[in-house]
């Protein structure tokens, strides 16, 4: 069954396009010469012993995967299996193609409980790549990358083999390759980044940098830029309070690895902490990475009131680690939407939640100082039967809708001072995707 399965994958990479006549479409599909050679190669290797493995994470999922890492033009076909006698040995298998044949070039192996992931840089300008395959260690906690080369001869080179917490592929020089950062350590001891390139056929480290103390655990690491298109990576980190979010950024200049939202004499960091679990992301479509910071809404005081109410201040940043305020929203992370605030807002509105049969209403107050605050309009979450409910009301205004919630408002306020028209609402309200929050 395994092996039928491997069957339907490998024609459905290998046969490429082809245009059959009425007759032709009645047969069943005949393998391609290159597809009979590999499966012929993968079959020594199970009755060798070995069988399947699939990389558990990330977009390289298949047990054989083609992928063109020499540059040549012609994709190499690389398939993963497990020692069966011995069940922790894991072994990449790379096969090059030679006319009508693939052909095994090399092969490199790991130790551990699975294979995570599997990913190939861009090495150089022209188009070869490197393999860098994560290993889930033994004892379940952390993990083992091997970076590995692949030259025009077909042989494999290790080049770099290192435990991680987390790791990325990002290109923080600019040259149109792929660097490494890899980030190692425990939140108690401590944690640092480093930085790898590859260079004249080995790997070379361009610095490291620490991690913030406060970070306990890191949950994701995504790319972006700051102002002045300075590449970065985005630390996104869960702090020793075990709530909210935080972000390290880390950014390659001067020679040298910078942690840039970090206090460099302190090792904390320098105050981009949010209490709601928000990532960064580029807020106002400029190409620039923004990172949020939680600010209480007016009429608040206690920000662990059970009741407290957040804004959300986004920041973009300087390769200097100067931030500068792009906008502010209020999010809605349980509903997944969010409303941006124009300035005049920011110190003058506050909201208040209330929910009752499948109806979430969110109402929005000039806040009055001593009161009372004046209504100003309400945002509904409708889910189940509510949402159709809601929809047929003519005297809201709809704002959106997905799958599993129905979005609308409804103004008290006369227009003019801080009450919004409709067209003000829709255009500032955003459903919010799992891209934003964690």
């Amino acid at each position: 069954m395994k092996r039928f399965g491997l069957l339907c994958a490998l024609l459905a990479l290998l046969t490429g396009c082809t245009f059959y006549s009425g007759d032709d479409l009645l047969l069943a599909p005949q393998p391609t010469k290159n597809f009979v050679a590999l499966q012929e190669q993968l079959r020594k290797i199970l009755d060798g012993g070995a069988i399947y493995a699939v990389p558990q994470t990330g977009q390289n999922r298949s047990t054989v995967q083609l992928v063109d890492l020499d540059g040549d033009g012609a994709e190499e076909a690389v398939a993963f299996f497990r020692d069966a006698s011995t069940a922790s040995t894991f072994t990449a298998y790379v096969f090059k193609k030679q006319q009508d044949a693939y052909v095994l070039a090399d092969s490199v192996s790991g130790h551990g409980l699975s294979v995570q992931a599997v990913e190939y840089p861009r090495f150089l300008p022209t188009g070869q790549k490197g393999i860098a395959i994560a290993w889930g260690l033994e004892d379940g906690q952390t993990s083992a990358l091997t970076l590995c080369d692949f030259d025009a001869r077909g042989r494999i080179s290790t080049l770099l083999t290192t435990d991680f917490t987390n790791y990325r592929l990002c290109d923080l020089t600019g040259d149109g390759t792929d660097e490494l950062l890899v980030i190692s350590g425990d939140g108690a001891k401590g944690r640092n980044a480093a930085l790898y390139k590859y260079r004249d056929g080995g790997v070379s480290e361009l610095g490291r940098a620490t991690v913030s103390r406060e970070a306990m655990s890191i949950v994701r690491l995504t790319t972006g830029y700051l102002a002045g298109g300075v590449p970065a990576v985005f630390a996104e980190e869960r702090p020793d309070s075990g709530t909210g979010l935080m972000t390290d950024i880390f950014a390659y200049y001067g020679g040298q690895l910078h942690n840039i939202s970090q206090n460099t004499e302190s090792g904390a960091s320098s105050g981009n902490y949010r209490a709601m679990s928000v990532y960064a992301a580029d807020i106002d479509g400029d190409h620039v990475t923004e990172v949020p910071r939680t600010v209480l809404m007016q009429g608040f005081s206690d920000p662990n009131g059970p009741d407290a109410l957040y804004l959300l201040d986004w920041y973009a940043y300087d390769a200097a680690g100067v931030p500068v305020r792009k906008r502010t929203t209020y999010h809605n992370v349980a509903e997944e939407w969010s409303l941006r605030f124009p300035d005049e807002w920011r110190s003058q509105v506050t909201a208040v939640k209330e929910s009752a049969n499948g109806v979430s209403r969110t109402i929005f107050y000039e806040y009055i100082a001593g009161g009372p605050n004046r209504e100003l309009f309400s945002i509904y979450c409708c889910t189940g039967e509510q949402a159709n409910r809601f929809a047929l009301q003519s005297e809201l205004t709809p704002l959106a809708e997905t799958s599993s919630a129905y979005y609308a408002a409804s103004i008290t306020a006369v227009s003019g001072g801080l009450a919004p028209t409709a067209e003000e609402l829709r255009s500032r309200f955003s459903v919010l995707t799992t891209d934003w929050m964690y």
